[in-house]
């Protein structure tokens, strides 16, 4: 049984980052939400801040526990632990039910569904801040846009590592408690492909500059331009991205391929461009001239094109600002 405990965990965790598996066919969430999670949204700088927590929340989740390479690329066998014995090796060699502390941190899915929450909490309130004035329908539109498909990636991690999950669309609401019966993967996958779709034209292709879809969204993003801001939020490419690896997953290759070419035959536009043998030691070192310094931006192009990025510009990456497992 995975418990979700989610008392004020929205706001304690979003606050934090503004100032700086065995289970049976149910799973139960206990959610007592602080007051402000529901009554916040009154201002532009209230929805700022929630879709910035849901980004917040969500690059938590993987990196606590550097859960990303705890459920990905370790367990692909192409590591070894320099520690026979130690959790790194049960995790490497798929012995998930050994006795570590560090594994059973890892089958907790409360960080989860704590983003999860965030972005269906956003997709409710977040209108409410239209009585700003410098709020605008359209920015509103945009950022619900990004709600959603945060939550599709979120959703693609969980079904990758739990398979059959509770599927939550509806914001938690103060005192309630509930059991969820769990939601088949392939059913999951599908909801999260038909909303993705929904929602494309409602993502512009860039923020911060020159827009090319059809919102025709162009200028500051709230107060930052596209050098500054590089693919931090997520638009119409990082969508087409995020479809392609859903439909990866889903074993629809010839979807994938459809996505995937959308991007390669639109670089210029996506803002991207190939890593190559010419340039992939000194994009791919520990340096200011790497995709890992500064959001992934070198000159014109983002080579971060769907990420939660961790600047070693803003010490995201560690002390040492070389980076760290992230």
């Amino acid at each position: 049984m995975v418990r979700i405990y989610k008392r004020n965990l929205f706001w304690t965790i979003l606050l934090a980052l503004l100032g700086t598996v065995s289970c049976n066919k149910q799973l139960d969430l206990e959610s007592s939400a602080a007051a402000g999670t529901t009554q916040m949204w009154n201002t532009y700088d209230d929805a700022r801040a929630g879709l910035n927590g849901i980004y917040g929340l969500a690059r938590a989740a993987l990196a606590e526990n550097n859960g990303h390479w705890m459920y990905g690329e370790l367990r692909a066998g192409d590591f070894a632990a320099t520690t026979p014995g130690g959790y790194i090796d049960a995790v490497i060699k798929n012995e998930l039910n050994k006795s570590f502390p560090e594994i059973e941190k890892l089958t907790d899915w409360r960080r989860f569904y704590a983003a999860i929450d965030a972005c269906n909490t956003f997709i409710q309130y977040s209108p409410e801040c239209l009585t700003a004035l410098r709020y605008s329908r359209l920015n509103n539109k945009v950022d619900v846009a990004q709600a959603h498909l945060v939550r599709a990636c979120v959703y693609l991690y969980i079904t990758r590592i739990g398979g059959d999950v509770p599927l939550v669309i509806k914001a938690t609401t103060e005192g309630v408690n509930v059991s969820l019966s769990r939601t088949p993967q392939k059913d999951v996958l599908d909801f999260c492909i038909r909303d993705t779709k929904k929602y494309l034209d409602s993502l512009p292709t860039e923020y911060g500059n020159d827009d090319r879809s059809k919102l025709n969204y162009d200028g500051l993003y709230y107060g930052k331009n596209w050098g500054q801001l590089g693919n931090t939020y997520w638009g119409y490419w990082q969508a087409i991205a995020l479809l392609a690896h859903i439909h990866a997953w889903m074993g629809d290759y010839t979807a994938t391929d459809t996505y995937t070419k959308m991007i390669l035959n639109n670089l210029s536009q996506v803002h991207t461009a190939a890593i190559g043998y010419a340039n992939a030691q000194s994009y791919l070192s520990g340096t200011t001239q790497s995709i890992f310094y500064d959001k992934g931006i070198i000159g014109g192009n983002c080579y971060q094109l769907l990420s939660f990025p961790y600047s070693m510009a803003n010490r995201e990456s560690g002390p040492s600002g070389v980076g760290h497992i992230e």
